[in-house]
């Protein structure tokens, strides 16, 4: 399937966009899903700061490796995946999430998702967690700024440029984006 697709696309031109993602909180099987076709990916792709309540870190259309960048985002386990420990491996080698955390057991990181009271428990694995935005990207400290998307739209067609933004140093986060709250 993915040496098919790759044929009917070998021709388009290999351009993604950059997309921030951060201080979200998201609750799926797969924390992260590439659904790449081969060759292209998202390696403009950066995930901070954000609560994961997930069965398996990430899924792929192919079988190629995981291509983005991410640190700081907070995984809980739901379920009995066997992926967990392969894919948290995984993440840890490809250099993905170093800061992560990593938590399992009879635990939710939300007061009550069936009744939809997602606050954070007293006892959730993402207070104190993330990296201060300061730490990031430099900016001042005391920045009470907080978004939950930083997407950079690119304009295509007429007027714009057709060409995807310049080459950002991954270390150095642009977005200003909050820790997750101190425990009380």
């Amino acid at each position: 399937m993915c040496t098919l697709l790759w044929q009917w696309f070998s021709e388009v031109e290999l351009n993604s966009g950059e997309l921030y993602l951060y201080h979200n909180s998201g609750t799926a099987r797969r924390a992260i899903n590439s659904n790449k076709i081969f060759g292209i990916g998202t390696p403009r792709y950066h995930f901070f700061n954000n609560l994961f309540w997930t069965e398996s870190w990430w899924g792929n259309l192919c079988s190629d490796p995981p291509n983005w960048i991410g640190d700081y985002n907070v995984y809980v386990r739901r379920g009995e995946s066997p992926l967990w420990d392969t894919q948290k491996n995984q993440a840890q080698a490809a250099g993905i999430d170093l800061h992560g955390r990593w938590a399992e057991g009879e635990i939710s990181p939300y007061r009550d998702a069936d009744e939809e009271d997602f606050r954070l428990m007293e006892k959730s694995p993402a207070l104190d967690a993330g990296a201060d935005a300061a730490r990031l990207d430099g900016s001042p400290a005391g920045n009470t700024m907080a978004c939950l998307f930083g997407i950079r739209l690119l304009r295509y067609g007429p007027g714009g440029s057709g060409r995807g933004p310049r080459r950002r140093d991954p270390g150095r986060l642009r977005a200003r984006a909050l820790r997750w709250p101190a425990r009380e």
